[in-house]
């Protein structure tokens, strides 16, 4: 996780050459298992910067956007290299913990945050995401405060 926390610094830098490095390790982590679940930790995280959380907001969106409703290719297919397909392992990590991470957002990843639960939604309720309408209610009840 310190390396996407470190890339997403990065790519904040002044300096063109150690962006363009950030953006490319960024880009080859993209595919591996676990990497949307870190992703989503650092941008979820109250410990990481602001500014950090932020570049990780608008980057998760973007894979988001793009990736989330991307499936293995069937047998005998061959995979667009440019189509990531998440494990479903970190999607429903995602799944799990979007609400909370939107209710609990810092206003700089609020509006991407929102965007994803839009996307995600749309894409999975109510097959993968069946108590996602309880879920919400919860979290507007003014007695169950966040945390």
């Amino acid at each position: 996780m310190d390396q996407i926390h470190n890339a997403l610094l990065a790519t904040l830098s002044p300096n063109q050459a150690e962006r363009e490095s950030a953006e490319t390790a960024l880009k080859s982590l993209a595919g591996s298992p676990g990497y949307l679940s870190m992703l989503f930790t650092v941008v979820s995280s109250a410990e990481a910067k602001p500014e950090v959380r932020q570049a990780g907001a608008i980057y998760f969106k973007n894979l988001v956007l793009k990736h989330w409703e991307n499936t293995p290719p069937e047998q005998g297919q061959e995979q667009d290299p440019d189509d990531l397909v998440f494990a479903e392992e970190d999607k429903n990590n995602v799944r799990q913990h979007l609400l909370e991470s939107l209710v609990n957002a810092v206003p700089q990843t609020r509006p991407q945050i929102v965007e994803c639960v839009r996307r995600i939604s749309g894409c999975d309720y109510p097959a993968k995401l069946p108590n996602f309408l309880q879920q919400v209610a919860q979290w507007l009840d003014p007695s169950n405060p966040p945390h």
